[in-house]
């Protein structure tokens, strides 16, 4: 990736804000980052994101599927994680940012 964020941390997503075309919305917390020329650099602020799932991971915007499965834990129980591949998501809708976290 040339230009783009990594984000490795979700606070929370909100459920389907319009269910036909699954639109949601959600904040990132304490892991997102600025690349460039491919290489992590520094911190941003979080960011609101709204965006629809299936538009997201639609052919013209799915950048590619990690070939590992990372595992995520979970906030709600300490009794495992979620396993997941990373994704490249393209124009992935970030709305606005949160008054604290990351470099400003």
């Amino acid at each position: 990736m040339e230009r783009g964020l990594l984000v490795t941390r979700l606070h929370y997503v909100n459920g389907l804000l319009d269910t036909r075309r699954a639109v949601m919305t959600g904040m990132t917390r304490d892991g997102t980052f600025l690349v460039e020329h491919g290489r992590r650099g520094r911190p941003v602020r979080n960011l609101r994101f709204t965006d629809s799932l299936l538009d997201a991971l639609s052919p013209e915007r799915l950048g590619g599927i990690g070939d590992r499965l990372v595992p995520v834990a979970t906030t709600w129980t300490s009794l495992g994680a979620i396993l997941a591949p990373s994704l490249l998501l393209r124009r992935f809708r970030f709305t606005g940012t949160s008054g604290s976290g990351g470099s400003r």
